[in-house]
């Protein structure tokens, strides 16, 4: 089935997400986002990335299956495509004992193990003979990996969104329901992919409260070291990291880190950035003129990211969203948002998982569409570029089935139709019926009855602009169950011929509004052919 799609946001999955789905050649996809390839903000994750693939998922985890799954696109990128900005590199993990149960030690945990699970994935995995350890280590490991141009590698996947028919654009979103508007056909999105980032703790509708910063701050320099390297710790603090990264095509080398959980901090610390220099060129004597110290690097800049991380791991779930305008205003073009964001889990780079979890995005998007009639505004929340995972044993992922909540909703469009026809007869009937006995109350009570009640029959047959706009209410089970509940009460009177008619609509109220609670049932199709009001779905 084909749809019009919002991917919101420009980031690395955002643009993988957006690719997946144009190359199916069935869908309108528009990319949203605040922030574009070539441009460098403490909002936007994915440029200040290394980037590269280093395996970090628990045996057995979701995340495994990710990153093992991921590793043959990325190898037939570096392989096949040299324009993508993605180079092998021969890789080193080193281990210091000492670092034991330290923030960096235990993200790197898998990382460092000699017998990881991923030495059967990538290519030349062996242990470090002791004659071939730095002073201080206490055991390593090499392998093949790649590394990315992030200054080309996103530019590249949004040429390839635009060479399948992809649009982007800029946008800005105070809330999520506003994303429905964005597409470029003008037409109401089929789907939203919600791709964003840390800016989900603020964006209305989602404010994701697990989500919370890990800063990293980097030096690139001009230096050539035709080698990755990563450290389990330092001596300089536990939330401090030696790793130096090599990028392809003349993309510098990236020299990193730290992880300071909670730290919001959007400049470089210039002590820190010294510490990180140095720790580099004593790991990597080569990296500078023999007898030379950090003098000899030739800095490019040092720039500062905010790693998006959630302490409830990845989010790929269906939910609900109630839209903070009854009529999302749709934003013109332009870099004037605040910057997209969702969710993310913590300990996995999704630079490792990209492709595994944005083709289970595709697929997904695709398996809603074909339970039926698209439900406008479905979103998917996914994580965000170089955001960090960590399993959820709450809410777990399947790799083969990314949705938490894959049940096709049920469809009972027919039957509201009948059921809503019914309710604008009763209102009529009471209305007719609160003329009797005549009185000035209760023949305006009665005129607003039947003019209610005839607007309402009309809706089941078509549906003006102004009402959607000005009466976003009736398309919800909760907003029309409280109106039917609230005209039906008002038609209540002394007689049975007020009873009969108020007392009905009430109760049909009610159901509406339970309706609301149950996630499986659709509302019906003009109302999800309408704005996106109160308890629009979101998926």
């Amino acid at each position: 089935m084909s749809a019009n799609i919002v991917v919101l946001g420009a980031g690395v999955s955002g643009l993988t997400t957006a690719l997946l789905l144009a190359r199916e050649g069935k869908h309108n996809v528009t990319v949203v986002a605040k922030h574009m390839p070539g441009d460098y903000d403490i909002e936007y994750a994915s440029p200040w990335a290394g980037a590269n693939y280093l395996p970090v998922a628990k045996p057995g985890s979701p995340s495994e299956t990710y990153e093992r799954n991921t590793w043959p696109e990325l190898e037939r990128l570096a392989r096949d495509l040299p324009e993508a900005g993605v180079h092998f590199q021969d890789t080193v993990i080193y281990r210091r004992a000492k670092d034991a149960g330290t923030d960096i030690a235990n993200w790197f945990a898998e990382l460092m193990r000699e017998d990881a699970w991923f030495k059967d994935v990538v290519p030349n995995f062996r242990i470090l003979p002791k004659s071939e350890l730095p002073e201080g280590m206490d055991g390593a490991t090499a392998f093949t990996s790649v590394c990315m141009n992030t200054a080309i590698y996103l530019p590249w996947l949004a040429s390839q969104c635009l060479k399948h028919g992809a649009r982007i654009r800029r946008g800005v979103l105070a809330h999520i329901s506003e994303a429905a508007h964005l597409h470029h056909s003008g037409k109401r999105a089929d789907v939203v992919v919600n791709c964003t980032g840390l800016s989900s703790l603020k964006l209305g509708g989602v404010e994701d409260k697990a989500l919370y910063p890990a800063r990293g701050q980097i030096a690139l320099v001009r230096n050539d070291l035709n080698v990755m390297a990563s450290v389990s710790g330092t001596d300089d603090g536990p939330d401090e990291a030696t790793y130096l990264m090599h990028r392809a095509a003349g993309g510098g080398c990236v020299l990193g880190g730290c992880l300071q959980k909670d730290n919001w901090e959007s400049q470089p610390d210039p002590n820190l950035a010294v510490r990180i220099m140095k720790r580099a060129v004593e790991l990597c004597p080569d990296l500078v003129p023999k007898g030379k110290g950090v003098e000899a690097l030739s800095v490019i800049r040092h720039g500062v990211g905010l790693r998006p991380m959630r302490h409830e791991g990845i989010r790929v779930e269906k939910d609900r969203v109630r839209a903070s305008h009854p009529t999302p205003k749709a934003p013109t073009t332009g870099d004037y948002s605040e910057a997209p964001g969702n969710v993310f889990g913590r300990r996995t780079l999704l630079y490792n998982q990209q492709y595994l979890v944005t083709r289970g995005a595709s697929r997904t998007t695709s398996g809603f569409l074909r339970t039926g009639p698209p439900t406008p505004f479905r979103s998917f929340p996914f994580p965000c570029p170089s955001a960090c995972a960590r399993e959820s044993s709450r809410n777990p992922v399947s790799p083969l089935n990314l949705s938490r909540d894959t049940t096709p909703a049920l469809d009972f469009s027919d039957a509201f139709r009948i059921v809503n026809l019914a309710a604008a007869v009763l209102m009529v009937l009471g209305g007719v019926a609160n003329f009797f006995p005549l009185g000035i109350q209760s023949i305006i009570i009665g005129c607003y009855c039947i003019i209610f009640g005839i607007a309402t029959g009309l809706l089941e047959f078509q549906i003006p602009p102004q009402v959607a706009r000005y009466a976003s209410f009736m398309f919800s089970f909760i907003g029309r169950g409280v109106f039917y509940l609230f005209i039906g009460c008002v038609m209540i009177g002394p007689k049975w011929y007020h009873i009969a008619p108020g007392v009905i609509t009430a109760v049909i109220g009610i159901a509406y509004i339970a309706l609301e609670f149950v996630p499986s049932i659709e509302p019906p199709a003009n109302m999800r052919d309408a704005d996106a009001g109160w308890g629009a779905e979101q998926v």
